[in-house]
């Protein structure tokens, strides 16, 4: 058979157009060995970041523009950040500090991907993802080590350093506490010192510039924002031992057992030099405890209430053994139960004839995963248990109650504050009546605002 000349032409168009679409639809990825897993380089150390390199061929043959590389996750390494690099083009090299671990890579041209697998980053050490460039083919090809090292050339395009790879990642959560880390990692475990902070109710507590987390103990120089000082390092537990002490500038000083870095339960001095004994809550007191003023005279507070809202007969007295009852209402002492009585009344809700509001509230209920629980019968009775010290200590009283739709009228029966390994009587309360502000929604009970849920 003859072939024309036009016929042979025809011919070469045909396979010079088939290999320019090899070019334009992408890379060839060649056989090669497994990739190593990630490690330490000599005369490196774990706490050491490695480098990540995506590198174009220089020249503009082939499919030379519109490259980018794509970090999605790390297989350990916690509070990483994905990215996608900017589009790119022959010559240029865009390096990322990142902590030892395995990543996952994908590299697109113009849109599509190219290559994708798992790449290891060691600490201290070089990966390069290269991209040769071809007329008729182009290449990705990862590289590791001194191989990574010896094909690299000129300089970065850009560089990502760990500060925009890496946020902060939560070490420890409980009793109201969230301590975050920023600092190094080896696949997934802590590599050296790092920067904690303490987070408590929403906002910053503490911090430790460069923290050391042992098994038994938190190393480093902790700074708080009230600027308080402290006798004793933290625990493995991100906790103080029972007997800390805290000082604050202004006179304050705590002595006792602590909730995450909170005193909870112990001797409480305040500015003013009056001694409060029992249950502290964000540096006040909080019922139970008695408070011992520095004119001689003390006061018992109930459990659940507080100075500032305290309404109701509470027991109290002097140091010289004179004690009565005491009357308040809002937290201001009045002349008289009769007073408080009188004013109380003032506040009554008119009944509809109907139960509404907190009187529909019976039930089992609790807060603070179970740290305090209450019970409230239909009978009129109810039962009030607290546990504090990291549960070490546990108060229990029961009551009898009246329930108005915005309010709760509280009878305290004798309490009792008790050492739970030993079983051992810490403190007697007095019987005492206080009325409680509250809100029920049906499932959700607020106690001078705080919210009990119903189990």
């Amino acid at each position: 058979m003859v072939v024309s000349g036009q016929g042979k032409l025809e011919g070469w168009l045909t396979a010079l157009l088939a290999l320019w679409s090899l070019t334009l639809s992408g890379c060839q990825l060649l056989p090669r060995e497994p990739l190593p897993e990630p490690g330490v380089v000599a005369g490196a150390g774990r706490d050491q970041p490695g480098t990540l390199h995506f590198q174009i061929s220089p020249g503009h043959t082939g499919s030379y523009y519109g490259w980018q590389v794509e970090v999605a996750a790390a297989e350990h390494n916690k509070g990483f950040i994905s990215f996608t690099s900017r589009p790119m083009e022959a010559g240029q090299r865009l390096d990322t500090r990142l902590w030892a671990d395995r990543y996952q890579v994908r590299v697109l041209h113009l849109g599509r991907v190219r290559f994708q697998e798992w790449v290891p980053v060691s600490a201290g050490g070089d990966t390069l993802i290269s991209v040769k460039l071809s007329f008729l083919r182009s290449t990705v090809t990862p590289h590791v080590g001194e191989e990574a090292r010896r094909r690299l050339y000129g300089t970065p395009s850009r560089i990502r350093d760990l500060s925009s790879n890496y946020q902060p990642f939560t070490v420890h959560a409980g009793d109201g506490l969230r301590v975050i880390f920023d600092g190094p990692q080896y696949r997934g475990e802590l590599a050296g010192p790092g920067r904690l902070e303490f987070i408590q109710n929403g906002a910053t507590l503490a911090t430790m510039a460069q923290a050391r987390i042992a098994a038994n103990e938190i190393i480093g120089e902790l700074r708080f924002k009230d600027e308080r000082k402290v006798d004793q390092a933290l625990n493995g537990g991100f906790s103080f031992p029972d007997g800390t002490v805290s000082k604050w500038s202004d006179g304050r000083r705590f002595d006792g057992a602590y909730r995450g870095l909170q005193p909870d339960q112990g001797e409480l001095r305040l500015a003013d030099g009056d001694l409060w004994h029992g249950s502290v809550e964000l540096l006040m007191p909080r019922g139970p405890g008695v408070l011992k003023r520095r004119d001689g005279s003390w006061l018992e507070l109930p459990a659940g209430s507080d100075l500032l809202t305290l309404t109701g007969t509470v027991p109290c007295g002097r140091s010289s053994g004179d004690s009565g009852q005491c009357h308040y209402l809002d937290g201001q002492r009045l002349s008289s139960a009769v007073d408080l009585k009188r004013r109380l009344a003032g506040r009554q809700t008119p009944s509809t004839g109907s139960a509404t509001g907190c009187q529909l509230a019976q039930g089992h209920f609790s807060r603070g995963l179970g740290r305090s629980r209450l019970i409230l019968g239909a009978d009129g009775k109810g039962e009030f248990e607290q546990s504090s010290g990291a549960g070490r200590f546990r108060f229990y009283t029961e009551f009898k109650y009246q329930a108005q739709p915005e309010r709760l009228d509280v009878k305290y029966g004798e309490g009792s504050y008790t050492h739970v390994e030993s079983g051992q009587v810490l403190h007697r309360t007095g019987i005492s009546e206080v009325a409680l502000p509250c809100r029920f929604d049906g499932h959700t009970l607020w106690l001078e605002g705080k919210p009990y849920q119903r189990n």
